[in-house]
């Protein structure tokens, strides 16, 4: 037995158990209102198969009982039950809590609406910057492999036009990189890009990350790296996650010109840390500067960021069953 709030009124049919959960699922209902005691399925059992059906879950269900244990309250609220009515029943009170109930509904499908449309333009966009990017890298490898072809032929040129080729090359190298960090981000988050998985060396590629830091002659560089520390990762992967972190700490540790690797072994993760002696990050920022797009505040901004590195960082680390973080002082 179960009850519809239509408009205004409500309308009573006796139903079988098993025809009340078909009538639910086809239906696009508001409220049920559920008797307890019924022959065959009782109450407990119905409300229990409506909320593991996808189709009826978000539906409240008002369940009306004559038991007044406490046992069986709470098997009614362990069933699913939005709310408890205790016979006899009061009209003016049942009405006002249906009322409630599907207010509550109508509010849950508003805002589901509203999930799904933006969902579906996160959708499209995603698509959209995937092939623009697409694009945009298969025009920059292009610049890329010209600059290399004219500098493998000076013959002719001279000292500025072979520095402003340089340029020409380094800028579309930064840019094909940042392409790449964008495509392999949404890759990532769609879990579409799958780990080449071995067994390697984490101090060997810890110091393969780090070699653009060493061609800094006025920082000075610690390395704390044992011999041997066997992980199963993705090389290629792990190893732009260091040069990431490292290039971050370049970028914002100037002050100290000064920077730390480390790498430890541990029970079940090893882990890498790369410290510099830079400004610092304020701890509210902790988290976001992990999000993509980021541009946190609390520390010095050496350049042009495009705030995908550490995002790239992250999802890597975490594909992994790792995780990743920020201590500053």
């Amino acid at each position: 037995r179960y009850y519809m709030p239509h408009m205004s009124s409500l309308f009573k049919m006796q139903l079988p158990g098993e025809k009340a959960l078909q009538l639910a699922a086809s239906q696009n209902l508001d409220a049920i209102l559920l008797d307890v005691i019924m022959p065959g399925m009782n109450g407990f059992e119905l409300c229990r198969r409506l909320k593991q059906d996808t189709r009826t879950a978000k539906i409240p269900v008002l369940m009306v009982t004559a038991l007044e244990q406490r046992d069986d309250r709470l098997e009614g609220i362990a069933a699913g039950a939005t709310d408890l009515i205790t016979k006899p029943i009061d009209t003016h009170e049942i009405l006002l809590r249906t009322r409630n109930a599907v207010r509550s509904k109508q509010l849950f499908d508003q805002l589901q609406s509203s999930y799904e449309s933006l969902t579906k333009l996160e959708h499209l966009r995603d698509n959209l910057t995937h092939m623009i990017v697409h694009d945009l890298r298969n025009a920059l490898t292009g610049i890329l492999g010209y600059s290399k072809l004219l500098s493998a032929r000076p013959e002719g040129m001279s000292t500025t036009q072979l520095e402003y080729l340089s340029n020409i090359g380094r800028f579309s190298e930064n840019m094909v990189e940042m392409v790449s960090d964008i495509l392999d981000i949404n890759r990532l988050e769609a879990d579409s890009l799958p780990l080449l998985l071995e067994k390697l060396n984490l101090s060997e590629l810890v110091l393969e990350g780090t070699r653009i830091a060493q061609s800094l002659t006025d920082w000075e560089l610690n390395l704390e790296l044992p011999d041997l520390v066997e992980v199963e990762c993705d090389a290629g992967l792990i190893r732009r996650v260091v040069t990431n972190l490292v290039g971050n700490a370049i970028k914002y540790g100037k002050q100290g010109k000064f920077l730390k690797l480390t790498v430890q072994r541990g029970r079940e993760l090893a882990r890498v840390s790369v410290t510099d002696r830079g400004p610092g990050l304020h701890e509210e920022y902790h988290e976001a500067v992990f999000e993509k797009f980021s541009q946190v505040g609390g520390g010095s901004r050496q350049g042009h960021s495009s705030g995908l590195g550490l995002a790239f960082c992250k999802l890597v680390v975490e594909k992994h069953g790792g995780r990743v973080g920020v201590s500053s002082r």
